[in-house]
């Protein structure tokens, strides 16, 4: 019984043993550098790790300003946690940092401590050599003569345009396209240049009223409507012509009112009663022949005809006046030319 005991005794302590080289193995910190070597001045990229179990809590040792008084540390980065893909239930953490010395000779880190709840871990020292800048010397120069030379002076540099365009192209580019943005909008979009482009329009030369319907007399006159028995067409024809030349003379809208309105109108505007007689025995029958269906003799036709022509000459003006530049006077001018290249 005391053999079987003191192998099981034995079987434990070893199992044991293993379980805590396992567990110390899952704890480890280790710092590393990329020169061990380097001048006076020059700067160390170094990386800063420790590892130990997920289910155990580490903290990470902040790093001060200086690891010793000898190696300065110059930039701190983000601490980054990650794991391992073939072990997951190991976590790291791990730093860069940039470390530099404006000391010579040889420096050593000590070890950074890092604990958990259950245990800890610390880096390996580390041994920096920090070695001095050669002194540029002259030709007879030796090492005891030697001497630091001066800071040179500054090198003035010729200027040259082409040198600023190509480092200032594109404040140029942008420069010049506001020019060109000003100069378009001043000279086709402000309201003032367009008000001052408006007036040197010169306006259209316009047919006075009484010649545009003396024409369309003429030529009305030249179809022979009611000779072919075109009675209708004939005196709705002439009624619209006179009815055109009251309202684009006269400013009376003739073309939208009926004989009597029409008639009513001429009186308030001071019209001659002998010139209102004709304009209205011409308009009278030409209603009666478009609504009641009148067929006129040749004789009633032919001074409807003149009537108008009295009218329109007793109506115009004394002294032919430009007219003003009008929409409608100048569809008129189109129509008369029309009417003339038939």
């Amino acid at each position: 019984m005391s053999a079987i005991r003191l192998t099981i005794i034995f079987i434990l302590t070893l199992l044991n043993l293993c379980l805590v080289g396992v567990s110390a193995q899952d704890y480890k910190a280790e710092l590393v550098i990329d020169k061990e070597e380097i001048k006076i001045g020059e700067q160390i990229e170094a990386l800063l790790s420790v590892s130990f179990p997920v289910t155990d809590h580490m903290t990470f040792t902040p790093v001060n300003d200086t690891l010793i008084k000898e190696i300065e540390v110059i930039e701190r980065f983000k601490i980054d946690t990650n794991y391992t893909e073939s072990n997951l239930s190991v976590k790291h953490f791990t730093q860069k940092l940039i470390l530099t010395s404006f000391d010579t000779g040889y420096h050593t880190i000590p070890p950074i401590w890092f604990f958990s709840s259950t245990d800890s871990a610390k880096t390996d020292p580390l041994l920096i050599h920090v070695i001095d800048v050669p002194v540029e010397m002259s030709e007879n120069a030796t090492e005891e003569n030697v001497e630091i030379k001066d800071i040179k002076n500054i090198i003035e540099v010729d200027f040259s345009i082409v040198e600023w365009v190509k480092q200032n192209w594109y404040w140029l580019c942008a420069f010049l396209l506001l020019i060109a943005a000003i100069f378009y909008y001043v000279k086709y979009l402000h309201p003032k240049w367009k008000e001052n482009k408006a007036r040197f329009i010169p306006a259209k030369k316009v047919i006075p009223a009484h010649e545009i319907a003396l024409k369309k007399l003429m030529k009305l006159k030249s179809k022979k409507l009611w000779q072919s028995g075109k009675v209708k067409a004939y005196h709705i024809e002439l009624s619209d012509i006179v009815r055109t030349y009251i309202e684009n003379g006269f400013g009376i809208p003739a073309l939208e009112s009926t004989t009597g309105e029409l008639i009513e109108s001429l009186k308030n505007s001071k019209f001659l009663d002998q010139q209102i007689v004709l304009l209205n025995e011409s308009l009278t029958l030409a209603d009666l022949v478009k609504f009641a269906k009148l067929i006129p003799i040749g004789d009633e036709n032919e001074k409807c005809y003149s009537d108008i022509v009295e009218f329109i000459h007793q109506t115009k003006p004394k002294e032919t006046e430009a007219l003003t530049n009008d929409g409608a006077q100048s569809e008129e001018l189109e129509e008369v030319e029309k009417i003339e290249n038939d």
